[in-house]
């Protein structure tokens, strides 16, 4: 007794009969068949088991095999060999497609397990076309590479979307004039049916249900052309166009290709938004861009390769901006029309918008070399940022440059920790640089289980205390002093006092606290507590 046996993961791709019939074919030169069931799946290859139900399966029998009709075996087409086991399964009352070829089982076997290993492939392929933002060409490349059949896309206005294959819609068409490879400036081919025929689709009552309904139909003036329409929210927005080869098998193939890659087509145009081919990638990186934010580290790669085929280098580098326009009232629509307008203003900026904060991707330039980036890119990119922020009233913090894609999620870090501690200590300002404020950042996320003045040099929470008792400003002197570099002329300019009084005051300083400024670790520790205190920057 054979065993039922399924190579892979069982196939969602389902055919009818004839096209079932039309993929034996391609395989085998010599099938004799009898007209197949509806529909069944494509998940070669099945081997003959009466305890198993095989319900709108191919079926392979071999020349022991005699099989029985049952409610296991309602709508298979039989496969076989073996003239006496073809005229036992059509007795029987089943669909049978018989191989004539000089071939063996184990081959017949192995030659059906490709296809369907191939088709799954296939079917893999399309989602992952849709997933990544591919664009519209991959699918219907993909489509001539495995099935071999080539297929063009149109847009509403019947201009040539993308193609693969040499189907020349222009020549079957009839028309004349305009040239398969004359293509726009907004990427789209000629218009490819002639005006007798599009006058046919708008006169004819008919063909007007045609385009607005999901069937397959042929084209008028046509020969031999297939026509599928794709829709975004129930309304048809383009067509797929196929051509058969004259026969009723692959006249049947074709409607099945067709209404196969429609939908692939559809959720592609939903998530682009458009048949615009310069949007597909944008669209991609944007997508890719938010999942990475959003802790899908294998979207790194996927970004990655999105962007080098935006034409940037591996090498190159990047800033994240976290925006903020928190004195506005607008919503997620706004959120959204700002993004636009800001991508607009940076060019090569994408930007995402993830827990309700916006983020921006900006190619900034090129690496000076394997050990760093060259400064002049970041400090040209900075220079105009302040003017761009200013003109769309938003604030901005920047983080690191950058060029690997897997450092996104700490280049988030970086800009939000920026925003935050800069629009505090600095509110006037545009934008904010992360190493401006990440010390101070990183002080006061550390101590935020506790108050700073318990880990705080002994000395300054003395002199606070001591200036606050006496109306002194000691404390606000060593900083000062220390800002400068311990240097007693520029400290004295700044604080508007003589050298002698400053001087003084560091000798008050140092009676009352018994801080030795000549210890280097004891400055570090001052200048750390001063920092987390807020008296230096």
């Amino acid at each position: 007794m054979m065993v039922l046996l399924i190579i892979g993961k069982v196939a969602l791709m389902k055919l009818d009969g004839n096209a079932a019939l039309y993929q034996l074919q391609r395989e085998f030169k010599n099938v004799s068949f009898r007209l197949a069931p509806g529909s069944m799946m494509l998940d070669y290859p099945l081997l003959y088991d009466e305890a198993i139900d095989m319900s709108g399966h191919v079926v392979l029998l071999s020349d022991s095999d005699r099989p029985r009709a049952s409610e296991h075996m309602q709508q298979v087409m039989c496969v076989c060999l073996s003239d006496e086991v073809a005229w036992a399964a059509r007795e029987r009352g089943f669909f049978v497609a018989q191989v004539h070829d000089d071939v063996s089982f184990q081959h017949l076997y192995n030659r059906l397990q490709s296809v369907f290993l191939a088709n799954e492939r296939f079917e893999t392929q399309l989602h992952a076309y849709v997933d990544t933002y591919a664009g519209y060409k991959p699918i219907l490349d993909a489509c001539l590479e495995t099935m071999g059949f080539a297929c063009v896309l149109i847009d509403g206005r019947y201009r040539t979307v993308c193609q693969s294959g040499d189907l020349n819609l222009v020549e079957d068409s009839g028309k004349s004039s305009g040239g398969q490879d004359a293509w726009d400036d907004d990427g789209f081919g000629p218009t490819v049916l002639d005006e007798d025929v599009v006058d046919l689709f708008m006169a004819s009552q008919h063909y007007r249900r045609m385009r607005t309904g999901r069937k397959v139909f042929s084209m008028p003036g046509a020969n031999r052309l297939f026509m599928r329409n794709v829709f975004f929210e129930d309304k048809p927005v383009g067509m797929l166009v196929m051509k058969h080869q004259g026969d009723v098998m692959s006249a049947s193939y074709v409607r099945f290709l067709l209404n196969y890659l429609a939908p692939f087509v559809e959720g592609m145009y939903a998530r682009i938004g458009s048949f615009d081919l310069t949007a597909v990638r944008p669209t991609g990186i944007r997508t890719m861009l938010k999942g990475v934010l959003e802790g899908a580290v294998d979207n790194a790669p996927l970004l990655s390769l999105l962007l080098l085929e935006e034409g940037n280098d591996q090498d190159d580098c990047y800033m994240l901006l976290r925006l903020e326009r928190s004195f506005t009232n607008e919503g997620a629509e706004g959120l959204a029309y700002f993004a636009q307008r800001l991508e607009r203003a940076l060019p090569q900026a994408y930007c995402a918008e993830t827990e309700g904060k916006l983020y921006a991707l900006v190619h900034v330039g090129a690496p000076l070399s394997e050990e760093g980036f060259t400064s002049r890119s970041v400090q040209d990119f900075l220079a105009k940022l302040p003017a761009v922020l200013r003109d769309k009233l938003v604030k901005a913090g920047a983080s690191r440059p950058f060029s690997d894609m897997r450092k996104l999620l700490a280049a988030r870090l970086q800009a939000d920790a920026a925003l935050e501690r800069g629009d505090e200590l600095d509110p006037a300002y545009w934008y904010y640089r992360f190493n401006d404020y990440a010390l101070g950042w990183l002080l006061h996320n550390g101590c935020s289980s506790i108050a700073p003045e318990y880990v705080c040099h002994s000395a300054v929470v003395q002199l606070k205390q001591y200036d606050e008792h006496h109306g002194t400003s000691l404390l606000d002197t060593l900083a000062v002093f220390m800002s400068c570099r311990y240097n007693a002329t520029l400290a004295a300019q700044k604080l508007f006092v003589a050298r002698s009084t400053l001087l003084n005051r560091l000798e008050r300083i140092t009676e009352l606290t018994s801080v030795n400024l000549d210890s280097l670790e004891e400055r570090t520790y001052l200048g750390v507590s001063l920092v987390l205190l807020g008296y230096l920057g």
